[in-house]
């Protein structure tokens, strides 16, 4: 189920706690990464989850997010 393009209409910018195997797919939404990974094992505990930024970045690069480059500074 892609739930992507409801996500979108109210939550873009926002920060999504999901959990693999729940009946309901995702748990809340925050405003940064450190608030929704807080909530996250506040409600779970320490087990596995995922907090994922709503974008639509992921409809052009999918599943594993935006290229990045690393660069070295030699400095």
């Amino acid at each position: 189920m892609n739930l992507l393009p409801e996500m979108l209409k109210e939550h873009e910018g926002k920060f999504v706690i999901l959990r693999n195997g729940d009946k309901e797919p995702f748990r809340g939404f925050c405003h940064c990464p450190k608030d929704a990974t807080k909530v996250a094992y506040e409600n779970f505990g320490n087990i596995p989850f995922l907090v994922r930024e709503v974008s639509r970045e992921y409809e052009t690069y999918g599943r594993n997010g935006k290229p990045i480059t690393i660069t070295r500074n030699l400095k």
